[in-house]
This record gives structure tokens, C-alpha cells and sequence, in this order.
């Protein structure tokens, strides 16, 4: 019965992402076989390059490479045949246990915001059976992650040892074991963790704990490693009207060593030879670790096993009183944003409480783990530089590169709430009451901006008083352009599913698996990154290159760009609202 139910549902999730075959999924195809392919030669070269390479070829290599990588590429010149490939095998497995985290998180929460339960609560299994059923469907959708973007890596170091065809097969068969163990295990214990929490009479506590404590503590361990990399940050050759590149080669020089012995603890642990990649690395060069091999599958099958059976007990129903617990401080700031008699808005807002997304990781309204890390990294920067230049160009970064990352990271979590067509088949509903496209779109936007009021608010307080900026305009200034810059960069968000919606989804996860949503996602984002920010920030280069005053800069930087961002934004709202204002029907609509 699993292996129809999983056919079953293939079927369908196929038929409903890619059962329109027209030119653009053709093309993504096509792309993603290119993809395939380009990976699989550039990484045989370099494999070839790095395990038989001439004395010619190392030096040429170490040359590129340059500081840490010299380094690196000297070591791995001294090793033999089979430490070469044992270390790469090593950060092959490495990334194979990465997949097999995030794949088996995306299981679980698959499983956890899934609207299946009226499907299969008629099959003769218990609630460990279904969640396996939920987790085997979405961990073997996953597979053609693993395809495209690992077996290429993992193909192009077989050729390029030289494997056998028996051999050869037996990587296969244990990649393939090992991706799915390892994933059914995350999964399982992902979401006895997420459901603990859910139903624990203690969840306003550990919302506040998760929320905030969390949070702080990442940061003061950002703000400690700014202690370490501040020599380094001090020693930054400000560049001139004329570049002294020996000066900025031999700055990169430290950089680069600094980090390497900052880290290299850290790699000392990862190599140690009890770890499951380790172990199967042992496996595939010298045939050797089979029995630790099947210990390590052993135990986690068996968790991955035991772990649903503690939260058979718990109801599937979250308490109302922790989404009200969530719901105040929303429906309190969007009283400062629409007006008391908006109750569409108030509606979106509790509903967006209660969701199950939402309830599951609360903390993610306040910033991810990294962004925070990053935040207390640069406040210690800005606290601490000795040189003006060097300050302005860590605050012009935080105001453009962070923000877009703050924005982007908050709406890719919580894509389900924020998405131009998250509703799905409830938008007739709306339409039917007189709203238009351009009436959901601003209403989520709205949405967005209030859910991140609190997080960017924190933000604020952190950036102004412990990176002491001094001067009040000036922190108002940094104030109002991060606020501009973060409004914009959200509107941005939403191109993807503005130009590719998909109001058919079957799944709330399923919002970001559209091949052609997501090709739009990556070009709006290569732009933003590639074109759009550097440009935003080009006076800060003038600046740098002295072919423009401090005060010259300050005017344009800080008050000129922020001007164009404003007018940029209202050109694009206007031409959405031209675009989408006229749909008052369900006609040329994909539902």
C-alpha cells in the first residue's frame, strides 16, 4: 500500500508542477541537464588536476590559490594516492549528510502543516505509520535534489579514481542508504522536537527564550569573533586614487590566515575518524569501516523508528491561547499601518499567528540564527574601525547587502503567509466580494511589513546603541534609508509569484518547488546581487577612490540613492497596480 500511495501522490504533485508542459519548463530541463553535465566536467577536471597532479600543475594551482589554499594545495601535493581521495571523499559525504538535513527538516515540515489528514485517516495504520507515509513522499520527491546537485560531484570523482563497475555500484547503493536513513532520522527527530514544543504547557516561555535569548546570545558571539577579525578589519588598505595592490594582496594574505587559524579546530573535529562521513570515506577508498558503517545506520533507523512513537499522545490541534499569545503585539502595531476599520488585515494577521508555519518556529519572525551572527560580526566593526572609510563602508553594506538578505530570508521562511498567491483556491472567495489582484497583493505586503516591525525594530536598537553611532541625524538617516531599503527590497520579494503565480498548489510547502517560480527567483536575485546593489552603493567606491568628498558622499549616499530607491519603489507599485488592478475575475487565472 506505501508504494501505491507513493506512486499515487507522484503522480499527482507531478501533474500539478510540471503537468503544463510548455517552452519554459522545457527550457528548465534542458538547464538543469546542462547543469548536470557542467558539473560533472569541471569538477573531473579539478578532481584529475588535485589527485594527479604534476609538480607543474601544483605550483600553477597553489598560485591561483594563493594564502590559505597555497597552503592546502602544497599539503595535498605531499599526500599519497589514497589520502588525496580520501579527504575528498570526506567533504563529498560532508555534503551528502547536508542534504539529508535540510531534505529531512523539509519532510517533517511537510508532514506537520499537512492537509492530508482526510486522505489517509481511513488506512488501517497507526500515527507512526502515517508520518511515514508523509516523510517518505516528500524525502523521495527530494531525490532530484540529490541527483542535480550531488551524484555529478560523486560520478566525477569515480572516473577520476578510476573505479570499477562493481565498485562503482556500491557507492551508489550506499548514497543512496545513507541519503535516506540519515534524512527519515532529521526528519523524525525534527518533528518530535517541533511538537514538544507546540503542546508544551511552557510555550509562551520558550517562545521568549527562542525569540530573544537565542537570538542575543548568537549575537555576543558574533560581536566576539568581530574581536579576533579586527586587526584584520584595521588593516584594510584604504584605497585611494591610486590602488596599492601589493598592500590589498597582502591584507586578503591575512585575512585568509587569520581565518585558517581561527577555524582550523574546527576542522580537526569534523576530521575525526568516528564520524559517519569519515567512516564512509574509509568505506570507498580502502574498503574498509563497513562494520561502524552499519552501526551508524543501525542507530539512527532505529531513533528515526522510536522518535514518532513519542508524539503518538499529543492532539494535532494547537492551543488557540498560544496564537492569541502571538497575535497581540501584530494586531497592536498594524493599528499604526491601516486603519481600525481594515479587518481584512486584522484577519490576515490571526490568521498568520495561528498558522502552523508560524507555530512551529516563532522565532523565525525575529531573524535567522546566522543573521543575527552576522549583526553582532558588524556592530563590533562599527564600534571599533580606526579608519573613517572603513566605517562607512561596513554601514553601507549593513544598509543595502544585510537588509536585502534580512528581507529575503524572513519572506523565503514564511512564503506560505506572505506569498502573492498563498490563498490558493480561497482567492474566488475574495474576488467574489469585489477585490481585485492588486487588493490581495497590497494586503500582503502590508502583511509582510507588519509581521517585520519587531525584528527590524531590535535590529535598530542593536545597530544605534551598542555600535555607537554617534550623531542623532546621522543614526536617523541610517534609520529612515534601512527603512526604505527594507520596504523596497520586500516588494522585490514578491516578483516571483507576481509573474509565475500558482494559486493550483496542492501543499503550503509546496510554494517554492514551481521550476519556473523558481528560475524567476534566481534571476530577480543574481540582479539584485550582481547589478542593482553594487550600483546602489557606488558612491561609496567614488568615496573609497577619494573622487568624491566625505560630506559629497554623505549627501549622495545617504540622501540622494535613498531619494531614487523611494521613486523606484512607487514606479514599480504603480505598475503592478496597472498590471493587476484590472482582474475582478477568475478569468486567465491559474487555479
Amino acid at each position: 500500500m506505501l508504494f501505491q500511495w507513493i506512486k499515487w501522490k507522484f503522480y499527482i504533485r507531478w501533474r500539478n508542477e510540471w503537468g503544463k508542459m510548455t517552452s519554459i519548463y522545457v527550457l528548465i530541463i534542458l538547464l538543469d541537464v546542462l547543469k548536470m553535465l557542467s558539473y560533472f566536467l569541471v569538477s573531473l577536471i579539478g578532481f584529475r588536476l588535485l589527485i594527479f597532479s604534476p609538480a607543474q600543475t601544483s605550483e600553477f594551482l597553489s598560485s591561483i590559490g594563493g594564502g590559505i589554499f597555497q597552503g592546502v594545495f602544497e599539503l595535498v601535493t605531499n599526500f599519497n594516492l589514497k589520502s588525496k581521495l580520501y579527504y575528498v571523499w570526506v567533504l563529498l559525504f560532508m555534503q551528502l549528510t547536508i542534504f539529508s538535513i535540510f531534505s529531512g527538516i523539509q519532510a517533517s515540515k511537510w508532514e506537520l502543516s499537512s492537509c492530508e489528514d482526510l486522505h489517509i485517516q481511513n488506512l488501517p495504520w497507526n500515527e507512526r505509520q502515517k508520518k511515514l507515509l508523509l516523510y517518505s513522499e516528500q524525502m523521495l520527491w527530494d531525490i532530484k535534489q540529490l541527483i542535480t546537485g550531488y551524484l555529478p560531484f560523486a560520478f566525477a570523482l569515480v572516473v577520476a579514481a578510476q573505479y570499477g563497475l562493481f565498485q562503482s555500484l556500491c557507492l551508489v547503493v550506499i548514497v543512496t542508504i545513507t541519503y535516506l536513513i540519515q534524512n527519515h532520522f532529521v526528519a523524525s527527530l525534527h518533528n518530535a522536537i517541533t511538537t514538544r514544543k507546540l503542546f508544551s504547557g511552557k510555550y509562551k516561555i520558550i517562545l521568549l527564550l527562542q525569540a530573544l535569548l537565542c537570538k542575543m546570545a548568537i549575537a555576543v558571539l558574533g560581536y566576539s569573533l568581530g574581536k579576533i577579525f579586527s586587526p584584520w578589519i584595521n588593516a584594510f588598505p584604504v584605497i585611494g586614487s591610486r590602488v596599492d595592490a601589493l598592500a590589498y594582496e597582502q591584507w586578503l594574505l591575512y585575512g585568509k590566515q587569520l581565518l585558517f587559524q581561527e577555524t582550523s579546530y574546527v576542522f580537526l573535529v569534523l576530521l575525526n575518524e568516528n564520524w559517519l562521513h569519515t567512516i564512509l570515506a574509509r568505506v570507498a577508498v580502502n574498503n574498509s569501516g563497513w562494520e561502524l558503517w552499519l552501526i551508524w545506520m543501525g542507530i539512527l533507523l532505529l531513533l528515526g523508528i522510536l522518535l514518532p512513537s513519542l508524539n503518538t499522545n499529543l492532539l494535532r490541534k494547537q492551543s488557540v491561547s498560544d496564537g492569541k499569545f502571538l497575535e497581540m503585539p501584530y494586531l497592536i502595531i498594524s493599528k499604526w499601518f491601516v486603519s481600525a476599520s481594515n479587518r481584512l488585515i486584522m484577519t490576515r494577521i490571526i490568521i498568520m499567528c495561528r498558522a502552523q508555519q508560524v507555530q512551529q518556529r516563532p522565532s523565525v519572525l525575529f531573524g535567522g540564527l546566522i543573521i543575527w551572527g552576522v549583526i553582532g560580526l558588524v556592530v563590533f566593526f562599527i564600534g571599533h574601525t580606526q579608519s573613517q572609510k572603513v566605517f562607512y563602508l561596513v554601514i553601507t553594506m549593513c544598509m543595502y547587502i544585510l537588509i536585502y538578505f534580512l528581507s529575503t530570508l524572513l519572506f523565503d521562511d514564511l512564503s506560505g503567509q506572505f506569498s502573492f498567491e498563498s490563498d490558493g483556491r480561497l482567492l474566488p472567495m475574495y474576488l467574489a466580494n469585489g477585490a481585485t489582484l492588486w487588493h490581495i497583493f497590497t494586503q500582503k505586503l502590508q502583511l509582510f511589513l507588519i509581521a517585520s516591525v519587531p525584528m527590524f525594530v531590535l535590529i535598530q536598537i542593536v545597530f544605534i546603541c551598542v555600535g555607537n553611532i554617534h550623531g542623532f541625524w546621522f543614526a536617523i538617516l541610517i534609520l529612515v534609508g534601512q527603512a526604505i531599503n527594507y520596504t523596497s527590497f520586500a516588494v522585490i520579494n514578491y516578483i516571483p509569484s507576481l509573474v509565475c503565480p500558482h494559486f493550483n498548489f496542492i501543499h503550503i510547502e509546496q510554494l517554492d518547488e514551481f521550476a519556473d517560480k523558481g528560475m524567476v527567483k534566481a534571476i530577480v536575485r543574481i540582479i539584485m546581487l550582481g547589478v542593482a546593489i553594487p550600483l546602489l552603493m557606488l558612491p561609496l567606491a567614488f568615496y573609497l577612490s577619494d573622487e568624491i568628498s566625505e560630506m559629497q558622499f554623505l549627501w549622495i549616499q545617504m540622501g540622494g540613492i535613498p531619494v531614487v530607491v523611494l521613486t523606484m519603489f512607487f514606479t514599480g507599485m504603480w505598475f503592478i497596480k496597472r498590471q493587476y488592478d484590472r482582474y475582478h475575475s477568475l478569468e486567465e487565472l491559474n487555479i
